[in-house]
């Protein structure tokens, strides 16, 4: 009975709790290590997922290292972030725009921003171990259940296709951190795929919850759930008590009524023959 009641709990909380974006919050911000003329960082973050060059912000070449960073402003629980790399046209056409420059890239987590920690001082949620000449996915969907402030995605990768262009490039059209805030039911959370509307503050997905009246409604039912649960259990203490003990009640309620009744009329009687006598009238 009590794992079955364990059972209803976490699947409440699993259906109402969710993920969701983190990159839409306000406090949200997006960083490059450096930009390629209008291809700023912000188009990683403007809700467009087309993986052609003007909706795709990156960094400029002849750099060691590229990177993108992810600010959440404070920390959460992340639970996986997806990345839509820059790919154009046909992938069996050699004159189209592939995601080579993406090979080898890392996906790190930290509490300090990319500029102020090497890969050594983050945590690492994923490496892409692709070579030349096979492509990664241009886009991907990565786990990365960790707890941190910064998502960065970082390379240090040159791209033989790209010679005599040399360095390490970036090209990220978007990319989505999902998560909720720390300290809530992580592992019952879900991500917020068609919701009406999804409270990143406090990681609830109120999907089925349009308006107020609907609201009212699941607090009614929550309310005559809980009565009907109270009712039940002292139903059951009831039934619990052995029949001989409730016998002997009732038997020592009769016993310690009787006197009282008896007394209360013996006095009524002798009320009224006083009231009656002639005595009664000379003291009035």
């Amino acid at each position: 009975m009590n794992a079955m009641r364990w059972i209803l709990f976490t699947s409440f909380f699993q259906v109402w709790h969710c993920f969701e974006n983190l990159c839409t919050k306000n406090t949200t911000s997006i960083l490059l290590s450096s930009c390629y003329a209008n291809n700023k960082a912000y188009l990683a973050n403007d809700g467009n997922v087309k993986t052609t060059e003007k909706y795709c912000s990156y960094t400029i070449i002849q750099q060691t290292k590229a990177w993108l960073q992810v600010d959440l402003w404070e920390q959460y629980s992340i639970n996986n972030v997806k990345i839509y790399y820059r790919s154009e046209g046909d992938l069996d056409d050699q004159y189209s725009w592939k995601q080579y420059r993406f090979r080898q890239f890392y996906l790190d987590v930290s509490d300090l921003p990319a500029s102020e920690t090497n890969t050594t001082q983050r945590t690492r949620c994923y490496t892409d171990n692709t070579t030349y000449p096979d492509l990664p996915p241009n886009i991907i969907d990565i786990p990365c259940q960790q707890t941190a402030r910064y998502v960065i995605v970082e390379t240090t990768y040159d791209a033989p296709e790209d010679d005599p262009t040399e360095g390490a490039i970036l090209e990220i059209c978007e990319i989505e951190v999902y998560g909720c805030r720390t300290g809530r039911f992580g592992s019952g959370c879900k991500i917020c795929s068609g919701c009406a509307h999804c409270d990143i503050t406090s990681g609830f997905c109120h999907q089925h919850l349009k308006d107020s009246s609907n609201l009212l409604i699941l607090y009614i039912v929550i309310g005559i759930m809980g009565v009907s649960f109270v009712c039940i259990q002292l139903f059951k203490i009831r039934q619990n008590i052995p029949s001989s003990m409730r016998t002997k009640e009732n038997q020592h309620d009769k016993k310690s009524l009787a006197p009282d009744n008896k007394d209360t009329r013996n006095a009524y009687q002798t009320l009224m023959h006083v009231r009656q006598s002639s005595h009664y009238e000379d003291l009035i």
